[in-house]
């Protein structure tokens, strides 16, 4: 089935060729069709080139949110003060115990559809294994508040996100759709995307407000045969999207965390396992 494909991709390609060099180009009949057979040669064979075997190198992610730069920046608290507040109850924790506004997200990514056959990844947080990144750590004690004749909908906890697809990350926070309806026209053009949700008959505002770009992590791709082409090719495009996404690199160089990358929402660090 495959190969039959292939041939029916190879002739549409060939008629499509053909076709705009006789009516557009001029050409006659026969000079149009061993240009478009040639072409459509040339364009196959280089797809169809094999490319050395890929293999993925696990690697340790650690995404640490700037939260006082996004609690206010989208208006989920007010004053400094109320920050203070904050920032001593989740500090006063134990080292022991996880909280994200102290410890932010890490997880193991051990394998990935991005070059394989599925993902796997282990929440180091959480301690267990997951088989997409597509998780959510609540900002309790940090809750919105609201007038309601029922009182079990009058408060609202926050949740931090982070969602994976393609070996691209998008991190974010998830709010009531209520809130989102009063905040939209004045914070709307700081976000990067905005997912609609429903979850029963109660909507929430997935806020996506950075992207990690998924050419950031192609240092991990190792290939079985040396393509130095294609290596410089990741590298050009790994530099291109951190300037895209809004990223920055700081050197660290110790022997746990070689950099890190810095964003204004987000200060991200990876290594290999």
């Amino acid at each position: 089935m495959t190969f039959l494909k292939n041939i029916a991709r190879f002739l549409l390609g060939f008629l499509f060729l053909g076709a705009v060099l006789f009516f557009f180009a001029d050409f006659s009949i026969r000079q149009s069709a061993a240009l478009a057979l040639f072409a459509a040669y040339v364009i196959y064979g280089l797809k169809m080139t094999p490319r050395p075997d890929l293999i993925l190198v696990p690697h340790f992610i650690h995404i640490r949110p700037q939260w006082y730069e996004i609690l206010t920046d989208l208006e989920l608290i007010s004053p400094a003060e109320e920050y203070d507040k904050f920032y001593q109850t989740f500090n006063s924790l134990s080292p022991e115990q996880y909280n994200v506004f102290r410890d932010g997200v890490w997880f193991t990514v051990l394998e990935s559809e991005t070059i394989g056959q599925r993902t796997l990844i282990y929440l180091d947080d959480y301690h267990y294994f997951a088989s997409k990144v597509d998780f959510e750590r609540s900002l309790k004690p940090l809750t919105l508040w609201r007038e309601s004749e029922e009182p079990r909908l009058s408060e609202w906890p926050l949740e931090f996100f982070v969602k994976g697809g393609g070996g691209t990350y998008r991190l974010g926070v998830i709010v009531p759709e209520w809130w989102w309806v009063q905040k939209e026209a004045k914070l709307g053009g700081r976000l990067l995307k905005v997912d609609r949700c429903r979850a029963g008959i109660y909507g929430t505002v997935e806020l996506t407000i950075a992207t990690i770009p998924g050419s950031e992590f192609t240092t991990y791709w190792k290939r079985s045969d040396p393509y130095p082409k294609g290596d410089d090719i990741w590298r050009k495009l790994c530099i291109e999207d951190r300037e895209k996404f809004g990223w920055t690199v700081e050197d660290k160089p110790d022997r746990h965390w070689p950099e890190m990358l810095k964003h204004k929402y987000f200060e991200v660090r990876h290594r290999r396992i």
